[in-house]
């Protein structure tokens, strides 16, 4: 695995603030976990992954290959998410 790249688990909040820093370029991420089973992420984790990312310049990256192609209703899942 290249160095650099930090694991956290789904749906924390709090130890995702903590792992991102001003170093920090992106954060990638499943909007909907497929493989560990069908665990959607919760709006606020979503909503405040966003404002992380905001805060220190980085992007946030939604890996939608579970969820793309209008798995969740619509063609991406970040578009229902706001």
């Amino acid at each position: 695995m290249p160095g650099g790249i930090t694991h956290v688990p789904y749906n924390d909040l709090v130890t995702l603030a903590a792992a991102i820093s001003a170093k920090t370029c992106a954060v990638i991420m499943e909007p909907m976990l497929g493989e560990g089973g069908v665990i959607p992420a919760s709006r606020e984790f979503i909503q405040g992954a966003r404002e992380l990312c905001d805060r220190h310049q980085a992007l946030l990256i939604f890996d939608e290959i579970q969820t793309g192609a209008g798995r969740t209703g619509e063609l991406y899942a970040y578009m229902v998410l706001g």
